[in-house]
């Protein structure tokens, strides 16, 4: 998956970011959330989270999202792990599970729903 990202400002050492976190894709894996990501990244000129970074993680990931499974993850956990670090938008597994909770954390956020059709989904 990193060949697909490749090395840029937008997916590697970011700054905090401190002035909020503002768009949440909702939709499932594979409905073009790496292009979604890549697009918000130069809109928003900061980082998208998405399923790459869990992938290639720190132990913050990792602990993050474990608290988040075990349902310990309260609102001030979401701004110290998205916005704190640089992200203002986020995307793909495992983030629009939890899509809800994010809402709740950062209640001014945007909401974006990607879709592809059923067959192709499946087929893909």
């Amino acid at each position: 998956m990193s060949e697909l990202v490749g090395k840029d400002k937008y997916f590697d050492g970011f700054e905090p970011n401190y002035s909020g976190f503002i768009v949440i894709g909702a939709g499932l894996p594979r409905t073009g959330t790496l292009s979604l990501r890549r697009a918000l990244s130069i809109l928003l000129n900061a980082p998208c989270y998405h399923m790459v970074n869990v992938l290639n993680g720190s132990d913050v990931d990792f602990k993050h999202w474990r608290k988040v499974l075990e349902r310990k993850c309260r609102g001030n956990d979401w701004i110290n792990f998205l916005e704190h670090r640089g992200f203002k938008a986020g995307v793909d597994l495992p983030l629009c599970i939890f899509y809800k909770d994010v809402m709740n954390a950062f209640p001014n956020v945007k909401v974006i729903i990607s879709v592809r059709d059923k067959g192709r989904y499946l087929e893909s």
